[in-house]
């Protein structure tokens, strides 16, 4: 269970949690500690994310928040020292965390599909939307894959199976589509 210092890292744990791409997360990660002309300086970021490709230090706050005292010095040697980690840095606005309708979205998504699902039920779906390519909500909800076919289908969003725009609002015609190749698409979706 991770420990959310605030509602911002709370938005942040929720979408990282449905993004198929990000193998772990981990909530105050380390310090960081870095010199600049013989002073050091100590740092303790919000979060650690790794993904399959790259491993970020994140800072949940406004970028005016997040320098406000630094000087450019102090923000290049804090990377440096980052990139001899092998981290990157980035900086993530709590307004971009609570965009609406993603943030319904992502809650809907966890609703439905935070339970592992068994391996008959995925390989029905996965079958049933490799012959007709898609399948929208309201036939979902219908029942049209069985009476858990909601919650399948939001599982495989969850495990990067099956995609849908998390950006449009989430309605009877929402159309959720199979993806032919598992990782491809998956590399532009980055948060």
């Amino acid at each position: 269970m991770l420990h959310w210092e605030n509602i911002d890292q709370l938005h942040a744990f929720r979408l990282l949690d449905i993004t198929p791409t990000i193998s772990s997360f981990h909530e105050s990660p380390m310090e960081i500690q870095y010199e600049i002309d013989g002073k050091t300086f100590h740092r303790y970021p919000d979060l650690l994310v790794k993904s399959y490709e790259y491993k970020e230090v994140w800072e949940i706050k406004k970028w005016s928040d997040m320098t406000d005292g630094m000087s450019i010095t102090n923000i290049e040697a804090f990377k440096s020292q980052l990139l001899k980690m092998g981290y990157s840095w980035r900086t993530v606005d709590p307004k971009s965390l609570t965009l609406q309708p993603k943030k319904q979205n992502t809650i809907a998504l966890l609703r439905y599909g935070v339970n592992p699902i068994g391996i008959v039920e995925k390989e029905k779906a996965l079958r049933y939307l490799e012959r007709h390519g898609t399948i929208s909500w309201g036939e979902l909800k219908s029942g049209l894959i069985g009476p858990q076919g909601p919650k399948i289908i939001c599982r495989l969003v969850i495990e990067g199976y099956i995609y849908f725009d998390i950006n449009q609002v989430w309605s009877n015609k929402t159309i959720f589509q199979w993806r032919k190749s598992f990782l491809e698409p998956l590399r532009e979706e980055r948060l």
